[in-house]
């Protein structure tokens, strides 16, 4: 979202239309850079309010930011992770999820997993957002699992927050059941970047308490000198608190899904829901050449490296 915020600004900013430029062409992806690095429009590339800026710059009003999320999520399917993560949900492998995102794909893919199972055995999670906090506290309450929470609200509500201002204070019930369930479980963040204040905040209060994340911390990431500041000052905190704090790198959220689903057991007809979903290898048969032929000429070739 972050790529197609930047481009709406610079097409803004520069009088060209959206279709004069290619925003998976790496050129325009410099130039784009390059114009934000030149400018103050928005905060630099990296720093954890980049995004809520940038969405607030295309789209200050917030039935119009609510309408492009829904646009977006309309187009949106179930990605293998997802899929995975559905069936560990179905299969009673896991009990709570919280999730910043506001599109339904989890839930979908939930829905589709169960109707593989007997009805006496399904689990339908409670899904809860903003505007309805209070069953995700009955949830806790009652132990009534598995629990769905989006921390930022489902993109139904009127109250999501993605802008700055709306970032800067999470919902004191939905802030009351993250804390609480970090005192009764581990926690694997998966995806997340740690740019939420707020968010951030409340897991750093779960540290004061005396058995705080009691089956351990994982922080996935693509690659561990790439996470936050606020990150790290979280995870060196909770070590120190005691807690058994790992970094684990992963390349994407489906590797993290297909290595996860080799240790674990599932039903059957779950474990084949999932390997269906699985992306086919391919072989493509390439001719091999015969023989050597340049069209140009060579005007220059590396030459020897020294030592």
């Amino acid at each position: 979202m972050i790529r197609d915020f930047k481009a709406q600004i610079f097409c803004r900013e520069n009088k060209l239309s959206k279709r004069e430029i290619d925003t998976g062409d790496p050129v325009w992806i410099d130039r784009i850079d390059a114009f934000f690095r030149r400018t103050s429009l928005l905060p630099p590339d990296g720093d954890p309010t980049e995004y809520a800026a940038a969405f607030e710059a295309v789209y200050p009003q917030a039935r119009h930011r609510r309408q492009y999320i829904d646009d977006a999520i309309s187009k949106g399917s179930p990605s293998f992770g997802q899929k995975v993560l559905a069936s560990l949900i179905a299969g009673g492998k896991t009990d709570c999820v919280f999730t910043t995102n506001f599109d339904p794909l989890i839930e979908d893919a939930t829905l589709s997993a169960n109707a593989l199972r007997p009805v006496a055995m399904q689990r339908r999670p409670t899904v809860t957002g903003i505007d309805s906090a209070e069953r995700a506290l009955r949830c806790l309450n009652e132990s009534d699992w598995p629990l769905v929470a989006k921390l930022h609200g489902d993109y139904q509500e009127i109250s999501i927050k993605n802008t700055g201002s709306e970032l800067e204070k999470q919902d004191e019930r939905m802030r009351h059941v993250l804390v609480e369930a970090s005192k009764r479980f581990g926690m694997i963040f998966v995806g997340y970047s740690g740019r939420d204040a707020s968010v951030m905040d409340a897991l750093s209060s779960v540290l004061t308490e005396r058995s705080p994340f009691p089956n351990g911390l994982y922080w996935m990431t693509s690659s561990a000198s790439r996470l936050l500041p606020a990150v790290t000052e979280f995870l060196t905190k909770a070590h120190t608190a005691g807690v058994d704090v790992a970094i684990v790198e992963c390349a994407t959220f489906d590797e993290l899904a297909a290595d996860v689903i080799r240790t674990v057991d599932l039903p059957s007809e779950l474990h084949d829901h999932i390997m269906k979903a699985r992306p086919n290898s391919q072989l493509i048969p390439v001719t091999i050449p015969t023989s050597e032929a340049r069209a140009f000429p060579v005007l220059r070739y590396s030459g020897p490296s020294r030592r």
